[in-house]
């Protein structure tokens, strides 16, 4: 991101940068073109390269983004919460519906970063996002062997991933019909589509059954 970008007024950088994430989030990464993010964006491909050296670094800018805001919505509110961990990861799955409902590219770019294809990019944009998750959840699960709510010979770590891994099932079924299929043909059935809310209740039900 160049000084160009970021002295432009907040209004135009969320524009510009809401445009670009459609066209990530549509297209992933790699067929994604600096002129269709131009075009959405209302600016032409000069001015995109005054703002940003290429295309990697206008995609490095909205992960950056995706980042605050996803700890912002999911994680931060709960940090020193006097609820119980199961109330907090409850909330933390409700959030996530209606993120998905306001911010869909954001899951959909998320879902694309794990892709094979983004084997080289993937690691440098998204460890800040992974390990703020970690940290997170690794202090939940200690708190919740405090508390009593996990059982305590279960390893930090491992009821960390556990958790994290339903955040992402989670998300992948918010934001890819082939893993919403795949979560419909298990938990649900040919006559009734499963809804986002009852989703995110299900994978609750997963979480509390193993560990506490």
């Amino acid at each position: 991101m160049e000084h160009t970008f970021k002295i432009l007024p907040e209004e135009k950088r969320e524009f510009i940068l809401s445009a670009a994430a459609r066209v990530f989030a549509k297209n992933g990464y790699y067929h994604a073109n600096v002129a269709e993010i131009c075009k959405q964006a209302g600016i032409s491909n000069g001015a995109l390269y005054k703002y940003f050296k290429n295309k990697e670094a206008v995609y490095r800018s909205i992960f950056e983004v995706m980042v605050d805001t996803l700890h912002s919505r999911l994680f931060a509110k709960h940090v020193g919460s006097d609820a119980s961990v199961y109330e907090i990861i409850s909330e933390i799955f409700r959030d996530l519906v209606d993120l998905a409902r306001t911010h869909a590219d954001f899951l959909a770019i998320y879902t694309d970063v794990g892709s094979c294809a983004m084997n080289e990019l993937s690691p440098s944009v998204s460890r800040k996002l992974e390990e703020g998750a970690r940290g997170f959840w690794i202090d939940l699960v200690r708190k919740g062997k405090e508390t009593g709510e996990i059982k305590k010979h279960v390893m930090d770590e491992a009821a960390a991933y556990y958790f994290d891994n339903h955040l992402n099932l989670l998300i992948y079924s918010l934001a890819s019909r082939h893993f919403d299929m795949r979560l419909q043909m298990y938990f649900g059935s040919d006559d009734e589509k499963i809804a986002d809310e009852e989703k995110a209740r299900l994978l609750m039900k997963s979480v509390k059954m193993i560990l506490s």
